[in-house]
């Protein structure tokens, strides 16, 4: 009989990379043709390299030891060294004595040490956003927190002679009721009904109307929830008004002391010619309010070049970012990972990634980049429209990149000020919103060697936030397949339907042809209304929205890449001309576990359905952690429905790292006294930031 043994794993993952794990539990499988083989024994060798391993020379050698287990045998060899790979083989013997030999295996440290980063962290935000984010935005109230009437918040200004435009956010917790420019009502472009059963942290209303030269006034009426759904903490204001003027500089006001506040106002307090001098002057905010209402912002490219010495053998890129980033080299993607790092308890950790990026070095110049969006630390969280869920701004980026030489050698190329820095086509990405993409704007060959950078700003060094960084060794989130719509509708003129048959994680992969300036718009919905139009109620306060602008240049291709939806369908509204389902593709995307389980019932639809059901929804939320939805303002990890998921879970797929790694968040964010949320990961406000 043959005895085999296949599938070495270091703590259950094939090809461990970056563990930090001081003695990572080793586990393989051992098949035979013949019945109830057992091992009797094994044997497990290490060394630094094949070679290593084949002539003897040993990190640690197990001898023979008596016994039938295969799962998690701690590794005995020395303490494992920062970036150190260790190669291993198992040898087996059965009852009978004969014995097998397994190929060899490896497993690799990661950075083991705050030390072992060399890199600074830098900013990636333009400056326009550095300049809101100067202005000292900040939340105010009443002296009385727990005030339930509504506020009346009132600026009287004087705009600039030579106003050209104004823009106006303003953000109210719980609920923002109204906002008037002049006397003259504003549309709020996020509203929830009066009446709703759920308050909402905040509502945004950017408005730029009727404000010009000379004296102007503001008004908004916010209202401090007082159901309790949510702690009862208190109401909060936010406001932001920027006045561009014809030279181009840019005046701000900020929510302070020169606004003034009033409970109860009376009737015409909203009219240019009221005098609210005599009004009170706001404080600071006493809510649990600490996200950021700033408005969107761009997603950053940001560059460096360098020319190896010599003759590359091994490359590793170590990465991460408060935001999201999307690592590249010589033009190519250094990995198929979205949204890293993925959502963490970002005041204890943020997770770093590790990447094989040796076979895309190359002799002579070489251009390392990462674009840096929003992600998950920087778009809102929960409930919350406010960005910046999980620490303060601004996104900033790390990186370090080891090239390893034959002759034995080794160089860094890290982040630091030499690096460039500029805006990309992305103008904004949220995860709830979606992503806005402006063609026209694209940097073609940006991450190309020869590409000339002399005009971009240098970055800028970044404080170092006071967490962990920590390897992510669970699979990343990756494209995992693509849909073809299975009917094509137009419920209404231009307004599109692509139904891909199933609700699935992801987004639309478009492709089109049109003049420069045409904005094709991507709706994403569970959901049909009567009409046939996508149905985004459910949604909440989510817009779920992807806008590409073309350039003109021919066929064009986009999917987003710093956002995902949960949906069925996709409704395309601005398309130039009439779109098939040849050209918008269902993209589907979660967290890559391995798929280990299947059911077949031949005749029994019914329960194949069920089952296909529960496989598409653990598709669908093993986002990262395993999340509650993936289509409204929350996909949060609620621990209840993971708790009656699991079983399931782990027969449909490999789910132990997964899990690990949400149990990492589960310990970051208790409390002293051991209390938890009832989702993770979720962020409590710590001195740390």
């Amino acid at each position: 009989m043959t005895l085999r043994i296949l599938d070495l794993r270091a703590e259950n993952v094939a090809g461990l990379l970056g563990t930090e794990v001081p003695q990572p539990r080793l586990s393989w499988r051992l098949e035979s043709e013949g019945r109830g083989q057992v091992q009797a024994a094994y044997r497990i060798r290490a060394a630094r390299s094949v070679e290593a391993l084949n002539s003897g020379e040993l990190l640690w050698d197990s001898n023979e030891v008596e016994s039938d287990a295969s799962l998690d045998v701690p590794y005995g060899g020395p303490p494992l060294e920062p970036m150190q790979r260790v190669w291993w083989s198992v040898e087996v013997r059965d009852a009978d004595g004969a014995t097998a030999h397994s190929a060899a295996a490896w497993f690799e440290a990661g950075l083991l040490a705050p030390e072992d980063w060399r890199a600074d962290w830098i900013e990636a935000e333009d400056e326009a956003a550095a300049a809101d984010r100067a202005a000292g935005l900040a939340w105010i109230w009443s002296e009385t927190a727990l005030d339930p009437r509504l506020h009346a918040f009132r600026l009287d200004f004087d705009a600039p002679t030579d106003l050209t435009r104004a823009e106006i956010l303003l953000a109210g917790k719980d609920h923002l009721r109204g906002v008037w420019v002049n006397g003259e009502a504003a549309p709020l472009d996020r509203h929830f009904d009066w009446d709703t059963y759920l308050p909402f942290w905040g509502t945004l209303a950017p408005y730029a109307g009727v404000v010009r030269p000379g004296r102007n006034c503001i008004c908004a009426l916010v209202e401090a929830d007082t159901a309790g759904f949510f702690p009862v903490d208190g109401g909060a204001f936010a406001a932001l008004v920027r006045l561009h003027r014809a030279d181009g500089s840019v005046e701000r006001i900020v929510s302070g002391p020169a606004w003034r506040l009033m409970p109860d106002p009376p009737w015409s307090w909203t009219d240019p010619g009221f005098d609210a001098s005599r009004w009170q002057v706001p404080v600071a905010s006493g809510a649990n309010v600490h996200n950021d209402p700033r408005p969107a912002e761009p997603a950053m490219l940001l560059r460096t070049s360098f020319t190896p010495r010599g003759q590359v053998i091994a490359a590793r890129l170590y990465a991460t970012a408060l935001g999201a980033y999307a690592p590249r080299i010589n033009g190519q993607p250094v990995s198929g990972a979205v949204l890293a790092p993925e959502v963490s308890v970002a005041h204890d950790h943020v997770l770093y990634q590790i990447y094989d990026a040796t076979a895309l070095i190359r002799p002579g110049e070489n251009v390392l980049g990462a674009i840096v969006a929003d992600g998950f630390y920087a778009s809102a969280f929960g409930w919350r429209i406010e960005r910046y869920g999980f620490g303060p701004a601004p996104r900033r980026f790390r990186a370090q990149l080891r090239l390893d030489y034959a002759d034995g050698s080794s160089e860094w190329v890290t982040t630091g000020p030499d690096w460039r820095i500029a805006t990309s086509e992305i103008l904004s990405s949220e995860i709830y919103d979606g992503e806005v993409v402006d063609a026209r704007l694209a940097r073609t060959g940006w991450d190309m060697p020869g590409f000339h950078a002399s005009d971009w700003a240098p970055a800028k060094r970044g404080d170092t936030p006071n967490t962990r960084l920590v390897s992510q060794t669970s699979p990343l989130i990756e494209r995992t397949g693509r849909r073809r719509a299975i009917s094509v509708s137009e419920p209404a003129p231009g307004r599109y339907v692509f139904d891909f048959g199933q609700n699935f994680s992801g987004w639309a992969a478009i492709r089109a042809r049109g003049s420069a300036g045409t904005t094709i718009s991507a709706l994403y919905a569970e959901l049909l209304t009567p009409d046939g139009t996508a149905d985004l109620a459910n949604l909440r306060l989510a817009r779920a929205t992807d806008r590409f602008t073309l350039a003109g240049t021919g066929e064009e291709r986009f999917e987003p890449r710093f956002t995902y939806h949960g949906f069925r369908y996709v409704e395309i509204q601005g398309y130039p001309g009439v779109p098939t389902a040849d050209d918008v593709e269902g993209v589907i995307v979660h967290s890559a576990c391995r798929e280990t389980g299947n059911m077949t019932f031949p005749d029994a639809p019914l329960l194949q359905r069920i089952w296909e059901n529960a496989l598409w929804s653990q598709r669908s939320n093993f986002f990262a952690v395993p999340t509650d939805c993936p289509q409204r303002d929350e996909r949060m990890g609620w621990t209840g429905d993971i708790q009656v998921f699991l079983d399931a879970a782990a027969f449909n797929m490999e789910v132990d790292p997964f899990i690990r790694r949400f149990l990492l968040e589960m310990r970051a964010a208790q409390r002293p006294d051991g209390g938890t949320r009832s989702w993770f990961p979720s962020r409590f406000p710590s001195p740390m930031w």
